[in-house]
């Protein structure tokens, strides 16, 4: 009697383990560029100075960097950010691979620019490095989804 006792046991907890518990953890979500986007935070950093301008100071100083991607791999960027701050529209194409976005601008002599990019829910952020006269010039823009 004792050892069927036994035996039961040893089957029910063989059979106990040999079910494997589904893993609790969530699946990594991945989020889509595509959409309209709105800046909210630009950081540039050279020779071991970093600057960064907040949502608010980007608002009060009049600055605008907006992007919208869709789902023909076509994008069109408005931005006062560079030159002499006059709101210039810039259409182009873009792709992505990995964490690398490549934007090629119809409207600006041909230019192509990749970034490192990440969207997480409804920030979309990017960083590029280039050199300049001054030394290796980092940029890194934060978008809110719009």
């Amino acid at each position: 009697m004792k050892s069927r006792l036994i035996v039961s046991v040893l089957i029910t907890l063989a059979l106990l383990t040999a079910c494997k518990k589904k893993s609790q953890t969530e699946p990594e979500e991945t989020y889509s560029i595509l959409g309209e986007w709105s800046i909210i935070e630009f950081k540039q950093s050279m020779n071991n100075e970093t600057t960064t301008l907040t949502e608010s100071q980007l608002n009060e100083s009049g600055m605008v960097w907006d992007l919208e991607f869709d789902e023909g791999q076509t994008f069109e960027q408005s931005s006062n950010m560079a030159g002499d701050g006059t709101l210039l529209t810039d259409t182009g194409t873009f792709a992505t691979a990995g964490n690398q976005l490549t934007l090629v601008f119809e409207t600006s002599l041909g230019l192509t620019i990749t970034y490192d990019y990440s969207v997480a829910r409804t920030q979309l952020n990017l960083t590029r490095s280039f050199p300049s006269p001054y030394g290796t010039v980092t940029v890194n823009p934060k978008f809110r989804r719009q």
